[in-house]
């Protein structure tokens, strides 16, 4: 089922797919962009555009889609579907922001805080990252008050003595996905020089700090949208860990991505945002761009956003 929720009214469809099908054909299509090389299935795209998108197509008449998943849906990757013949992916007719729960929407959107230009960004913290350093410097370029710390400087640490002062944050480097035990999931950072922190920022370190003065998390790392689900369909991440941290909105990924299109991917993003553009807009902006310059959908549509569709 899919309700359809605007200002005028609502709407519940009732989708032509089963539970069991939508499972099969989320993990076959994922799966195959997370292969090394990667390969998207345009069939199963289809299938599943034709089950979720196509049958609520003519109830949606805003250029913003706020998706609230539920199960095996959360690891969809609804920017790669369609929505008409014309145009091949779903993001070059919609922005599409994903969000917890609808009532969790309005307590999200009343986080946003003043925009002064303050960026943290680590990136490259374990030194493996050939383009790491050279995105977050990039990015750098455009903040005012930026501060960075690359290699051995982006530790832990840095996060939890800035955590109060900062409106973007801006990690660049590897995510480390504990599936059995969620709340261990991590951003591999660099380790103190004592070791305390170990690097290892875990959803529940993260389930601690208060981001309530942020406005945006960027976690340009893999798997940073995957988690565990509870029973009652509460996904613990690091996502939601953020969400609930303080921060309005969170960019995580699906899979393991290519640092060197992930880099030109944020460079794009961020000259959007610093434009004016809602962080939706300038995702969507980005995403288009690498479409139209023919890059595959594994180097682009595995970022998402999380939370606040309007600043």
């Amino acid at each position: 089922m899919a309700w359809i929720i605007d200002h005028q009214k609502t709407a519940l469809v009732i989708l032509p797919i089963s539970p069991e099908d939508i499972a099969k054909h989320v993990n076959n299509l994922t799966g195959g962009l997370a292969e090394k090389p990667p390969k998207f299935e345009s069939a199963i795209a289809l299938t599943l555009t034709d089950a979720l998108i196509s049958p609520l197509i003519s109830l949606i008449h805003n250029t913003t889609l706020i998706i609230v998943p539920h199960g095996i849906l959360n690891y969809l990757p609804f920017a790669v579907l369609s929505s008409n013949q014309e145009k091949q992916f779903l993001i070059e007719d919609y922005a599409i922001a994903y969000a917890p729960s609808v009532s969790a929407l309005s307590s999200i959107r009343a986080l946003q805080n003043p925009n002064e230009n303050r960026l943290l960004a680590l990136g490259n913290p374990r030194g493996d990252l050939l383009n790491a350093g050279s995105e977050v410097k990039a990015i750098a370029k455009s903040y005012p008050k930026a501060t960075i710390f690359l290699r051995e400087q982006a530790t832990e640490d840095q996060i939890y003595a800035h955590a109060g002062r900062i409106d973007i944050l801006h990690l660049s480097a590897h995510g480390v996905l504990q599936g059995r035990n969620p709340l261990f999931s991590s951003i591999e950072l660099a380790p103190a020089v004592d070791g305390d922190p170990d690097g290892y920022l875990t959803v529940q370190e993260i389930y601690g700090l208060d981001l309530s003065g942020a406005n945006l998390v960027v976690l340009s790392a893999c798997k940073t949208a995957r988690g565990g689900q509870s029973p009652g369909d509460e996904f613990i991440g690091l996502t939601r860990a953020f969400l609930y941290a303080g921060a309005p909105a969170v960019i995580t990924t699906l899979w393991s991505v290519a640092d060197d299109s992930t880099a030109l991917l944020m460079e794009s993003f961020y000259k959007h945002l610093q434009s004016g553009e809602p962080a939706v807009q300038a995702l969507k902006q980005a995403q288009v761009k690498m479409v139209e310059e023919g890059y595959s959908p594994y180097q682009w549509v595995a970022f998402m956003l999380t939370g606040n569709d309007q600043e």
